[in-house]
């Protein structure tokens, strides 16, 4: 858990989420809530929402009594439930809104 968690707060999503999915593969009874949950947090911010909604929800299997994580599972859910790409912009997209970059800095 401890290279996860160096994993996790290093930005290495995709890291954590498969060391703490190895940790709680290993130890399934080890694992508690704080474990679960910082594995759904990881494969959330991998973009596996369905993933992360199933470690959250065996995080509140291991504490039914949080309320705190009742509400991130509510509010995920909602946000899966309101999530469209309709906002969503490709990186041309973007990038043909940028102005354009001119040789202005150039030496004469």
């Amino acid at each position: 858990r401890a290279l996860a968690d160096k994993c996790a707060f290093a930005g290495l999503d995709l890291y954590a989420a498969d060391l703490y999915e190895e940790g709680a593969r290993r130890d399934a009874d080890g694992a508690g809530r704080a474990h679960w949950y910082r594995l759904a947090k990881a494969k959330r911010r991998c973009g596996k929402h369905d993933a992360a909604l199933g470690a959250l929800r065996a995080a509140i299997d291991r504490a039914p009594e949080s309320t705190q994580l009742r509400a991130v599972e509510t509010a995920w859910s909602n946000a899966e439930a309101n999530d469209d790409d309709e906002h969503a912009v490709t990186i041309d997209a973007f990038l043909a809104r940028l102005p354009p970059v001119g040789n202005d800095l150039a030496i004469a």
